[in-house]
């Protein structure tokens, strides 16, 4: 089972976070009140994956994508808050492989995104609880703050 951590420990231990698309979009639409404003500048993460879900999907069955000035809108936003992108490694994809052998993960990009935060040593906010719970490795950290009542 994934480790449990709360954001403020992550905050007090000085542990990245790794922000998952929805939390992202969440921040994107509160401007202000969201617990992320609450995270140092320099623990502030997103993966790739989510990146690219961030700034160009709109919806994936539909191949529907951003205009390219809504693309750079929010590029400038990801800038202006200093919320920094993890590239895949070497170590991300052996995280991975070892991710898809277990057949814990369902979907490639949540394994992806999970295997980012276990090479990174980041903690994974969250609302999608059920997609990374099942994971059992001692280095993947879920913070807690976000659950949803249906996970």
């Amino acid at each position: 089972m994934a480790q449990d951590i709360t954001l403020q420990d992550c905050i007090n231990q000085r542990k990245a976070v790794l922000f998952d698309t929805n939390i992202l979009i969440d921040f994107w639409r509160d401007r202000g009140t969201h617990p992320f404003f609450n995270v140092p500048p320099e623990l502030r993460y997103i993966s790739i994956i989510n990146r690219f879900e961030f700034l160009v999907k709109r919806n994936f069955e539909t191949a529907d994508i951003f205009s390219h000035d809504e693309r750079k809108r929010r590029e400038r936003w990801l800038n202006n808050y200093s919320i920094k992108t993890l590239h895949l490694t070497k170590n991300s994809s052996i995280y991975f492989g070892r991710l898809f052998d277990s057949k814990v993960i369902i979907e490639l990009e949540d394994g992806l995104i999970a295997a980012t935060a276990i090479a990174e040593n980041c903690a994974l906010a969250t609302r999608n609880f059920k997609h990374y719970k099942s994971i059992e490795d001692k280095k993947f950290f879920l913070i807690t703050d976000f659950l949803e009542a249906n996970n």
